[in-house]
């Protein structure tokens, strides 16, 4: 995916081949892919200890395809190079996802929204955007004179982009009604391609919370951030957790990821225990 690529003349055309890495010497030692690990964990809070081997897998494979000989290396370009800090972190949180995916969560999240006039929503993390998109047709359908803003944030530069673009496989689809999909996608061959007059009602920001600007986001009423904190150890849950507390409106709600928390998070209580749905306090 990321090979440096070589220029080879042909005949009829050019032709693009992979340098090879049989020539170079390689040197990847464990404890320096942990090493690299924990400097990422204390950054963003990604924590890959149960994952620890597939994960040092993906790394070496970054770096050969990056040319690069060993995880020091690697570790150094990662502090100085911000190209190289995206591409692994974009590769390390790759994220598949689809529409309509906890419908009965969104279902609870209009009954409340429905008292307010106005409010805001916020996706933390966003993905590829099928969440925010599920919102914001819901939204549409069921609380069309309402005034809302919806921002999405990830800190994978890729999935960002994907987002904003709004283009997804049948796969992504799937559960996506027909009368629904006929009246908020376009579809050419098999790319489903949300329709302009939702792409415009959503802002996307590429954002880290563990990040001290975190909170210039702004202020919200509803806060989604499902299947992130699964990553993170109890600690660095609780630190994002503070982020959202004061992120979220004096009466926000939490929208977690059914396997996020083991504890009710301080600063909150418990409005739907079954959806994960809890009340700032």
């Amino acid at each position: 995916m990321f090979s440096f690529l070589r220029r080879k003349r042909g005949k009829k055309a050019l032709d693009y081949q992979p340098i090879s890495n049989k020539s170079k010497t390689f040197s990847f030692k464990k404890e320096e892919a942990l090493e690299l690990l924990d400097l990422i964990k204390q950054e963003f809070g990604l924590d890959y200890a149960k994952q620890e081997y597939i994960t040092i897998k993906k790394l070496e494979t970054f770096a050969k395809s990056n040319s690069i000989d060993n995880y020091k290396e690697l570790t150094l370009r990662y502090k100085t190079q911000k190209d190289i800090k995206i591409e692994l972190i974009n590769l390390l949180t790759v994220n598949e996802t689809y529409f309509f995916r906890e419908i009965l969560q969104v279902e609870a999240f209009l009954q409340i929204a429905k008292n307010k006039q106005n409010f805001s929503v916020l996706s933390a993390p966003c993905a590829t955007g099928e969440e925010v998109y599920s919102i914001a047709i819901k939204l549409k359908e069921e609380l069309g004179g309402k005034r809302y803003d919806i921002t999405g944030i990830d800190i994978n530069s890729q999935a960002l982009e994907k987002a904003q673009k709004g283009k997804y496989l049948s796969r992504s689809i799937s559960r996506v009604p027909q009368a629904l999909l006929q009246k908020y996608f376009t579809q050419k061959a098999n790319v489903y391609t949300v329709n302009k007059y939702l792409l415009n009602d959503i802002i996307w920001k590429h954002q880290n919370v563990f990040a001290k600007d975190f909170k210039k986001l702004g202020k919200f009423d509803y806060l989604f951030s499902r299947n992130m904190l699964i990553y993170f150890n109890d600690e660095e849950k609780k630190r994002v957790i503070g982020q959202f507390y004061d992120i979220l409106k004096s009466d926000g709600y939490l929208f977690l990821g059914h396997a996020d928390l083991s504890f009710v998070p301080n600063g909150f209580e418990v409005y739907n225990l079954g959806l994960n749905i809890y009340k700032k306090v």
